[in-house]
């Protein structure tokens, strides 16, 4: 039922308990979950929380004023269901709200018209309405078509896989119906305290469900097999919004499953419809960013299993084209995955005692994969754009999405120049130091502000703000100071007079009647002032994300990037030693950046 049409929910599901809430809480409840498509959401109706509408559902802004829940012979929910679902004001709330209007309509008859209120009068209190009951399940998932599809997908529309297959399964499958709920709850719990029991019950919930699948489908035979939507989508749910409650959690054991099964599924896939084919290339994409995110985080293989079996080849052709999720090819997604694989294997490999001679081996293999990947990269060619600027809003996202690809192609570059970088002296041989290194500004630093740059270009509040958070971390891991001596920094150094010099108050040889020492003699070159504004602008960004995005990640990230620049910072010899990745595993930072 892809057109998003809701009949009933099954009678075995066990609504959660509905929330009493104050007027307070409502209003608060009010502004927080406006949806971003611009549909408002009425609080004080407990019919709009079990309203749902297919409009709304896929994606579209405008809603009709006939309700998919309304009375009709031919589709009416079970009695049953309905009583479950709908959650009326208690009669002590009732016979309260009565009481106080008859008191305060005796007040006004005894009070002789026209009479002012003297100062200190103690007035009666003004009629109250009944408290209104939130139907907590019928909210949650509204709100997960209103709002949590689209910050979750870069690329969310109308033909979005995921709210259409949430759209045909929510109420005839427990996993997606569970699974739904628990995004919502998380996406909502910072926020709204009152969810803090439904974001722990639900994911339990969601488990439970899942693995009754899971168990449905691998005693499913190759030819009578049919496509485990309602699995892959719960599965892929949970996997990505588990981190939302609990930054440390990564979500693997649901990615773990999500993989098994499109694995099982790739081998039959001549026995599929050309529909679910199609499905099955959508997961495996899925499949690609969530493997790529773990790749920052995890040191085992088998957490990202296909990507740490994936063998680079020039050979291989790199496809541009936009995944209907992500809104970045999945090559692009694999190569930057592949990337921070091996930068995080070298790292280990480093912090690891063993032998030198077998660990010189292991980089020595790596950087040739690395020279690989580098060159794939400088040849991957994006579409171009139309010339003539296309302001509307379809043009706006198609140019965010083209700028968020070229964005991970930069930084998969950074974090291998970062990472192995004789691949900057291989480009730069004329800028190595003594020391074997190109300063971070010959090369590094100019590609972390370009990054940034294209950051710039791209809105807080754009539909792709979900790939933003992990952008930002790249470029700010490339945000470094070079780290040069007094002597360097002196006046009289001529690399530096276009910088912004500081001298000592009233000059450098003036007499200081009051003993006071001026400001030291130095200079500040141009790219120094450059990273101090592209770090600030990150942060800023951040701060932005973390009010539209779940919280958590974006919190942990951003004192990751606080924890790198002050090891950056205190850093005074001329050879640069620490590693980004070294100051995250030492300071259990790590997280879910997508």
């Amino acid at each position: 039922m892809l057109s998003g049409q809701v009949t009933s929910a099954p009678a075995v599901f066990s609504p959660l308990p509905p929330v009493q809430m104050d007027p307070v809480s409502l209003d608060l409840l009010a502004e927080t979950l406006q949806p971003n498509s611009g549909t408002s959401i009425d609080i004080t109706s407990t019919s709009s929380f079990y309203d749902f509408d297919s409009n709304m559902m896929l994606g579209r802004t405008s809603v009709p004023a006939e309700s998919l829940w309304g009375e009709s012979p031919n589709n009416s929910p079970a009695p049953g269901f309905l009583e479950g679902l709908v959650s009326l004001a208690t009669s002590r709330d009732v016979e309260d709200a009565e009481t106080s209007m008859s008191g305060a309509k005796a007040d006004m008859a005894a009070r002789p018209a026209g009479e002012v209120p003297r100062l200190g009068q103690i007035l009666p209190l003004a009629p109250q309405l009944a408290r209104s009951l939130v139907d907590i399940p019928s909210f949650l998932v509204q709100h997960w078509f209103s709002s949590v599809c689209s910050s979750w997908s870069a690329f969310d529309s109308q033909v979005n896989p995921y709210r259409q297959l949430s759209a045909s399964l929510w109420h005839s499958s427990m996993a997606v119906y569970y699974a739904l709920q628990s995004m919502a709850a998380a996406s909502l719990v910072e926020h709204l305290p009152h969810l803090k029991e439904v974001s722990r019950s639900a994911p339990r919930l969601a488990a439970q469900a899942i693995t009754y699948e899971l168990q449905s489908f691998r005693s499913s035979s190759k030819k009578s097999i049919s496509f485990p939507g309602a699995l892959l989508l719960s599965l892929f749910c949970m996997s990505s919004s588990i981190c939302w409650t609990d930054s440390r959690q990564f979500g693997l054991q649901y990615l773990k499953q999500g993989r098994a099964v499109l694995n099982c599924l790739n081998k039959v896939a001549g026995y599929l419809t050309p529909g679910d084919r199609d499905l099955l290339t959508f997961f495996n994409g899925c499949l690609v960013y969530e493997e790529m995110l773990r790749s920052i985080v995890s040191n085992q293989d088998t957490d990202m299993e296909n990507l740490a079996s994936w063998h680079v080849s020039s050979a291989q052709p790199i496809s541009v084209s936009t995944h209907a999720w992500t809104g970045v090819s999945p090559d692009l997604l694999r190569l930057f995955g592949r990337t921070m694989f091996l930068c995080r294997r070298s790292r280990n490999r480093w912090r690891q005692s063993g032998s030198v001679a077998e660990q010189m081996h292991q980089e020595t293999v790596d950087c040739q994969e690395a020279v690989t990947i580098e060159e794939i990269l400088l040849g991957a060619e994006l579409p171009e754009l139309p010339h003539v600027e296309d302001t509307t809003e379809h043009g706006t996202l198609k140019q965010h999405l083209h700028d968020a690809a070229e964005a991970y192609r930069l930084s998969s570059m950074l974090q291998l120049y970062q990472t192995f970088p004789s691949l900057i002296a291989r480009r730069l041989p004329g800028q190595v130091d003594v020391n074997g290194f190109v300063p971070y500004s010959g090369w590094l630093s100019p590609l972390a502000l370009h990054i940034t740059s294209i950051l710039r270009n791209i809105s807080p509040s754009s539909s792709m703000r979900c790939l933003q958070p992990l952008l930002c971390l790249c470029a700010g891991t490339g945000l470094r100071y070079d780290n040069v001596d007094s002597a360097m920094r002196s006046q009289s150094n001529l690399f530096m007079t276009s910088g912004l010099r500081l001298d000592p108050i009233g000059g450098a040889h003036s007499h200081n009647p009051y003993g006071i020492s001026g400001l030291s003699t130095g200079v500040i070159g141009e790219n120094d002032l450059e990273i101090a504004s592209g770090r600030r602008f990150l942060m800023e960004r951040l701060s932005r994300l973390e009010q539209s995005l779940p919280p958590k990640p974006i919190q942990v990230e951003k004192q990751l990037l606080k924890s790198i620049w002050s090891t950056y910072d205190a850093e005074r010899e001329t050879t640069i030693t620490t590693h980004w990745l070294d100051v995250m595993v030492d300071k259990h930072l790590e997280s879910v950046f997508g």
